[in-house]
């Protein structure tokens, strides 16, 4: 399968790494650099199969915001949240997986084979 995947980090070298580590799977990656940017791609009909988010970002949206939107437009999306932060409740849509940073390539992609994207 050729998942297509929003990936929300805004840790520039991790976005790279994370993108190019993806690609190496066979994924289709859009990278963003912030909820903001991920829900623009999102709200603009562009189809996922998968997001992947940081929940702290910058901008006005956060992780568990960007989700549950997205949800609403994309019903069948798969989501995995990342974060290094926890102290925060958690806030997940139904059936997403949560990945404490920092996370090996491997951790992501069993979580992506569970979420059946891969």
């Amino acid at each position: 399968m050729n998942a297509r995947i929003c990936l929300v980090e805004d840790e520039a070298m991790l976005l790279e790494m994370t993108q190019a580590d993806l690609e190496d799977l066979g994924l289709r990656v859009f990278p963003a650099v912030s909820c903001d940017e991920a829900w623009q791609a999102i709200s603009s009909h562009m189809q996922f199969d998968v997001l992947v988010t940081d929940i702290r970002t910058p901008g006005e949206r956060d992780g568990w915001e960007l989700a549950c939107s997205a949800r609403a437009l994309l019903p069948g999306l798969a989501v995995v949240y990342v974060s290094g932060f926890t102290a925060e409740k958690p806030k997940p849509v139904p059936g997403s997986i949560f990945l404490s940073k920092p996370y090996r390539l491997t951790e992501l992609e069993h979580a992506l084979r569970r979420l059946g994207v891969i």
